[in-house]
């Protein structure tokens, strides 16, 4: 009987992967096992085999630089001022008044 996890995470379909890629299924195999639309392609399967196959351990996400966030506590202050001030606030005017937001 198939159970089917409702929204799982990375790490959990990463180690249904890493689990069946030890078993040597194909990775065609294991993406049929894992498919679910929205849940990971056709093209990440292989890719995760690849690594687990050369030694990769870990399921979770590494950490990675990206693009830094503009929201700071400054900005928080500054939103929550003006929306105490009139709490009529409209989210379309958040462009006016805090143009680094958008």
């Amino acid at each position: 009987m198939e159970v089917l996890i409702r929204s799982p995470a990375a790490c959990e379909v990463r180690s249904v992967i890493k689990f069946l890629n030890v078993q040597s299924f194909a990775p065609i195999k294991i993406h049929r096992q894992v498919y679910e639309p929205n849940i990971m392609n056709k093209q990440m399967v292989p890719r995760w085999c690849r690594q687990f196959s050369e030694g990769r351990q870990s399921v979770h996400d590494e950490e990675r630089s990206g693009r830094l966030s503009l929201v700071n506590d400054d900005l928080v202050e500054l939103v929550r001022q003006r929306v105490m001030e009139n709490p009529r606030f409209m989210i379309t005017e958040l462009s006016s008044h805090f143009p680094q937001i958008l």
